[in-house]
């Protein structure tokens, strides 16, 4: 009788001890895909970001500041029409439709709406940021500089610019 209850308890705690492990397993399987899964998302972006970075380093990009043609700053009221879009820039609106802060890494909603409340309104300005400038915004971003540089948010920013330049 005494064997029997023994053995009933070694049984219990095996039991017991092998749904443990069970339940460790399957968490160990499941940290494990999702670790595979935020590395192969890091090969995809990386492979996206190097196409980017191969195609801007064939192709410059063209300076929007001198893209304008030379006949629409001779035009009468050529001057009207570049200060109306300069007032649009100065009160937030994006440079171009598509220009999504969000494609950059360490950028989300929330900061893009900080960023273009700070006058950031294109990943351009991000991508011309010096060492300076990244000291001088990130107070108003309500970030440490070195999360940007962390982030590299100027590294990414050409590689969302030729992106967006190769989508439309």
């Amino acid at each position: 009788m005494i064997g029997r209850l023994v053995l009933l308890a070694i049984a219990a705690a095996a039991a017991a001890g092998a749904a443990v492990f069970g339940r460790q397993r399957a968490r160990q399987q499941a940290r494990a895909w999702r670790r595979a899964e935020r590395q192969a998302k890091r090969a995809r972006l990386d492979g996206v970001a190097s196409a980017a970075t191969a195609a801007i380093a064939a192709k410059p990009l063209p300076d929007v500041a001198t893209a304008r043609p030379a006949a629409a700053a001779s035009e009468p009221g050529a001057e009207v029409a570049l200060e109306d879009e300069a007032e649009g820039q100065a009160a937030g609106t994006p440079d171009q439709p598509g220009d999504a802060f969000i494609a950059i890494k360490g950028i989300g909603p929330a900061m893009e709406e900080r960023l273009r409340a700070s006058g950031v309104t294109s990943v351009a300005q991000v991508a011309a940021w010096s060492d300076d400038d990244i000291k001088a915004i990130a107070p108003s971003l309500k970030v440490k500089p070195e999360r940007i540089r962390r982030e590299a948010w100027v590294g990414q920013a050409p590689a969302v610019m030729a992106v967006e330049q190769a989508a439309g």
